[in-house]
C-alpha cells in the first residue's frame, strides 16, 4: 500500500519483507516475469524514456497474461531498490 508522509511531502510504499527463491521450480514463471520487467525498465532508463505500467504489460502480453500479474511483480521489484 502507498502511504503519504506529509513531513517529506512524498508517497512511500509500505515496507513488506519478502523472500524469493529464484532457484525454486515453482517460482520459474514469476522469476521470468521479474527478469523481463528488469530488462524492460533498464532499456527505458538507458534511453531516458518514461513509461506506464500498462505499456510494460503490453510489451510482453504473452508472458504476463494479465496486467495484474505484471503490476504485482513490478511492485515487488520496486521494493527491492
Amino acid at each position: 500500500t502507498v502511504q503519504f508522509v506529509p513531513e517529506l511531502d512524498r508517497n512511500y510504499l509500505e515496507y513488506k519483507p519478502m523472500k524469493r527463491q529464484f532457484a525454486d521450480s515453482s517460482q520459474v514463471k514469476r522469476t521470468t516475469m521479474m527478469t523481463r520487467l528488469m530488462q524492460l525498465v533498464h532499456e527505458l532508463a538507458k534511453k531516458n524514456i518514461h513509461s506506464t505500467k500498462r505499456d510494460l504489460f503490453y510489451a510482453d502480453v504473452k508472458l504476463f497474461e494479465k496486467q495484474q500479474n505484471s503490476d504485482a511483480v513490478l511492485e515487488e521489484l520496486s521494493l527491492m531498490f
